[in-house]
């Protein structure tokens, strides 16, 4: 993975432990203001009540051929020499505010600022991924984009994953320039991070850099860190994909004292994914594929390990 750090320099090489643990950590101007926690976590405990009264609507896959990717309509011009930013606050209505006026419920309750659309022959194709830790769907515009929400789904931190949550117009000389970032991730203690998902070639271009240059600086007047994020190795992405899937009917005290023993096994010593699904079935009646899709379920939460960096195989280590 390539992660670009300072535009001044040639993009650092991740090492394999940070691609995955601490990418949030790679990123621009961070010395900007902290969000409210006790705000945040009554804003999300309010974004996740209005999610299971009606599911799934900032996923929307239907823009017809030929149409403006815009969901919202840009505002005019700034006149001044100060920073827009335009918020959707629905499907066609949105909201503009200046730098210092853009709140964490403007994120959080965000809604994409572009429609995405499905045809034939076209080069990447929007995926409506679902994240545990949003409860809903994310819209992604490619298969890199899912990569790094199932990325951030699956790093303990994470609290909130916004899909193109604004555009930013801000003025370059004479001239407007507007910027749809990817994604917002929202954390504890942390101001609001916004990514924008790259290939490792296009990171590279100087053109891109400057303008993501630029985007850093817009975004850092309101508080923001920047991120651009150029993908996993494959074993990684193919890991996260299977994990995330796994659900088990396995609930209540059950799966409470299955969790317990499976830890305690390889707490002893680490032990093959086989091996562990066998001792499942043998012991405690768990039927195979069952099993297996428990362990899996107790690895995407972190109670056991793998090596990330390799194919999740029947004789992979498992440890806790």
């Amino acid at each position: 993975m390539q992660a670009i750090e300072q535009l001044q320099t040639i993009p650092l090489e991740v090492s394999p432990g940070r691609e995955v643990e601490d990418w949030h950590a790679q990123r621009w101007l961070p010395q900007r203001s902290q969000s409210s926690d006790i705000e945040l976590r009554a804003l999300l405990e309010r974004f996740r009540s209005e999610t299971r009264r009606s599911p799934g609507v900032r996923a929307r896959l239907n823009r017809p051929i030929g149409a403006p990717k815009q969901s919202t309509p840009l505002p005019p011009q700034p006149t001044g020499p100060h920073l827009d930013y335009v918020i959707a606050l629905g499907r066609r209505t949105s909201v503009t505010r200046q730098a210092e006026a853009v709140t964490l419920a403007d994120l959080v309750f965000a809604h994409p600022r572009r429609d995405f659309s499905r045809r034939p022959h076209q080069h990447h194709h929007p995926i409506a991924q679902y994240a545990g830790t949003v409860g809903d769907l994310v819209m992604c515009e490619s298969q890199l984009e899912r990569a790094f929400v199932l990325l951030a789904d699956f790093t303990p931190t994470v609290l909130h994953i916004v899909s193109q949550p604004l555009t930013i117009m801000f003025r370059v000389g004479s001239q407007i320039r507007w910027h749809t970032p990817d994604f917002c991730v929202l954390r504890y203690g942390a101001p609001p991070l916004v990514v924008d998902v790259k290939r490792p070639e296009q990171a590279l271009v100087v053109r891109t850099q400057e303008r993501h240059w630029l985007v850093a600086e817009a975004l850092a007047a309101a508080g923001m860190h920047y991120l651009v994020w150029t993908g996993l190795a494959e074993p990684v992405v193919a890991n996260l994909s299977l994990l995330s899937r796994a659900q088990t009917p396995i609930s209540g005290e059950r799966r409470n004292v299955l969790r317990d023993v499976t830890v305690q096994w390889v707490l002893d010593g680490p032990q093959t994914f086989e091996s562990l699904a066998t001792a499942l079935t043998r012991e405690h009646s768990v039927p195979d594929l069952a099993a297996k899709t428990f362990l899996r379920e107790l690895i995407w939460q972190r109670q056991l390990r793998i090596h990330m960096h390799h194919f999740l195989l029947p004789e992979s280590e498992v440890w806790a």
